[in-house]
């Protein structure tokens, strides 16, 4: 019986703090293309979007939204 995926996702360390909310959506938008390719590559789709974001202190938030139906991102 083969495995069910259960998640696909992709994040980046950066070598540099992102202080703008320009390089932040750029960089996400990076990201998000990332995964987009990655569910179209396997034919998946997925409903629940998470965004972990970890500052230079290491705190971390997590925030998570879930679609009516299934989506690849496109």
């Amino acid at each position: 019986m083969p495995l069910e995926t259960k998640f696909v996702g992709a994040e980046d360390t950066f070598a540099y703090d992102l202080t703008t909310t320009e390089e932040m959506f750029r960089q996400l938008d990076k990201i998000a293309s990332n995964v987009a390719s990655r569910l179209e590559r396997y034919q998946l789709k997925g409903r629940t979007i998470t965004l972990k974001v970890k500052y230079g202190d290491f705190r971390q938030i997590t925030r998570s939204q879930s679609l009516p139906c299934p989506s690849a991102m496109k």
